[in-house]
This record gives structure tokens, C-alpha cells and sequence, in this order.
């Protein structure tokens, strides 16, 4: 949210008042498996799914 603060306020405000509001809200995360792998066991991290995307 600090992060979002800084470059879109409104965003960041419209976020907070849906989250008071029992709204899920989530952020997808993009990397290596090595840079993924820093994310385990952070406690702000509630549910995490790993796949993988490839070009035909």
C-alpha cells in the first residue's frame, strides 16, 4: 500500500475503504523461482500459488 501510495493516492484510498469492506485483495507477483522463494514464510503472505507461463 506505501508503495501504491506514492504513485496513485486515489488507487491507494479506493483499496483501503474496499478492504474495510470485507473485499479480498490480492497482488500478483512475477520472478524467478530463486526471487519467489525470498517471499516464504513472510508473514503478510496468506496464500501463494507458483506456475509457470511459456511462449509456443
Amino acid at each position: 500500500m506505501n508503495e501504491l501510495k506514492k504513485t496513485d493516492l486515489w488507487e491507494s484510498k479506493n483499496l483501503k475503504n474496499r478492504q474495510k469492506n470485507g473485499l479480498i485483495i490480492g497482488v500478483v507477483v512475477t520472478g524467478t523461482k530463486e526471487e519467489l522463494l525470498s517471499l516464504r514464510n513472510e508473514p503478510y503472505v496468506k496464500a501463494a500459488s507458483l506456475g509457470a507461463v511459456v511462449d509456443k
